[in-house]
């Protein structure tokens, strides 16, 4: 989790990996990224209040945002930022953090791939703001041809297919 990554697939493997660079250097359009987005937005007073408020109660208080963010484990609860704009994805400030968070996985990700047209997206950010990722994606002439929660029921249905052929 938290992370965002692309992967070419052949049929039989992985043969290239672009992106996933890990939440310091990249993840560009992962849950940690967005949430990084989310908070320096919050620290720039470019939220509305109703938004900062839900940002302070996730952290426990205004005063605890910086410490946490700096604890062990602060990806998760950066990333869990997430569900807390995901009911305010509409607002214009959090559409615009998330249009900038998808071009961005967008341009570090897909751009070197030009003859991609379409792909599959695994995972909770790709499920939860797929609407979203559709529009970036389809300004760029990407389809979207399904979107997994996880891809766990998929890998077993395969792997079981494998075997028994």
């Amino acid at each position: 989790g938290t992370g965002a990554i692309l992967a070419e697939y052949d049929g039989d493997k992985v043969v290239r990996y672009t992106s996933g660079l890990g939440y310091i250097l990249g993840d560009e359009g992962s849950g940690f990224d967005i949430g990084k987005r989310v908070l320096n937005a919050y620290f720039r007073n470019q939220l509305p209040p109703t938004i900062a408020t839900e940002i302070e109660q996730h952290f426990g208080g205004r005063d605890q945002i910086i410490p946490q963010s700096y604890a062990a484990n602060n990806r998760k609860l950066i990333a869990g930022l997430t569900r807390v704009i995901h009911p305010h994805r509409s607002e214009p400030e959090i559409a615009q953090i998330l249009n900038q968070a998808f071009e961005a996985f967008y341009a570090t990700a897909i751009a070197d791939h030009p003859q991609l047209s379409s792909l599959s997206l695994v995972g909770g950010i790709a499920t939860h703001f797929q609407e979203e990722i559709r529009h970036t994606l389809s300004k760029h002439a990407i389809h979207i041809d399904r979107i997994l929660p996880e891809a766990v029921d998929q890998l077993f249905e395969h792997h079981f297919h494998l075997g028994g052929a």
